[in-house]
């Protein structure tokens, strides 16, 4: 009988030690499978993003003289109008054609609505309401009394170069009115 109580032991240790083994896999497998989830734990969020319609025009009321000379002065009218679907922001640049003329020009820019920054944009103050135009950036060119004749002789062209920034419905970002944004923003994007 000794035999066999030896015999059963061994089988219950056996079945023992299987079911130990079963028991810390299974222990193993829960404990892997919420690390597991605890590692690859996400969260998704669905943003509907719209592509916004800034479309300006730039107008322009230009009045060419016949003949450049020093100390005349000519008209040179230049808005942009917002033909967008929102409200935009405008900045503006203006090039000349030959920058041999530029230290002999005084430009008529309207300073309180237009701001020039480091960029060499003018930036308008204000959104421009859709279907609207900003104020004159220029008015008038005039050429001063000492340009030297050869300068003047050449001609120059004025090339005006406009951007805008479609307004969103923001009310502040960071503390700042949307106004003050443009100039941050364009600072980094262009």
């Amino acid at each position: 009988m000794k035999k066999r109580t030896g015999r059963k032991e061994k089988i219950y240790k056996k079945y023992s030690l299987l079911w130990i083994s079963v028991i810390a896999l299974v222990v193993l497998d829960i404990s892997v499978v919420s690390v597991s989830a605890y590692f690859s734990d996400r969260e998704e969020k669905r943003n509907r993003i719209t592509v916004g319609d800034s479309n300006i025009e730039i107008v322009e009321e230009f009045d060419p003289p016949e003949k450049i000379e020093p100390g005349s002065h000519f008209t040179k009218k230049v808005c942009m109008k917002n033909l967008g679907k929102s409200d935009c922001f405008i900045r503006c640049r203006l090039e000349l054609s030959s920058e041999e003329i530029l230290p002999y020009l005084e430009f008529d820019i309207d300073k309180a609505k237009w701001s020039l920054k480091e960029d060499g944009y003018y930036y308008y103050r204000e959104a421009v309401e859709v279907k609207k135009q900003t104020t004159n950036l220029l008015e008038e060119i005039q050429i001063k009394e000492n340009a030297p004749s050869e300068v003047t002789e050449k001609g120059f062209s004025i090339l005006v170069y406009a951007e805008s920034y479609r307004r969103a419905n923001l009310k502040k970002i960071n503390g700042k009115k949307p106004g003050n944004i443009l100039k941050e923003i364009s600072m980094q994007r262009f």
